[in-house]
């Protein structure tokens, strides 16, 4: 699994929104919202790698969950998720 990470200085992800006539306008669909089970993670002040690969797996795993569970659900029955 590889983890894609933002910008070092800010911390922030580059974001594209494109919507209505190429603009930040939403198009008018519906959106499916789902929300996994919840990920008890301890706080350690310093992890190791090991432990946040760990977690990231685990994350990775109820994403995929949720995502073959619903995505007939959001009208995609097809759809393959790759997790990078």
């Amino acid at each position: 699994m590889q983890l894609i990470r933002g910008d070092d200085d800010t911390g922030a992800v580059p974001l594209m929104i494109w919507g209505r006539w190429g603009t930040g306008v939403p198009h008018q669909k519906p959106i499916l919202v789902v929300v996994g089970r919840a990920i008890q993670v301890p706080k350690v002040p310093e992890p190791s790698e090991e432990m946040v690969a760990e977690y990231l797996e685990r994350f990775a795993a109820e994403i995929e969950r949720i995502f073959h569970k619903y995505k007939a659900e959001a009208g995609f029955p097809g759809l393959k998720l790759r997790v990078m």
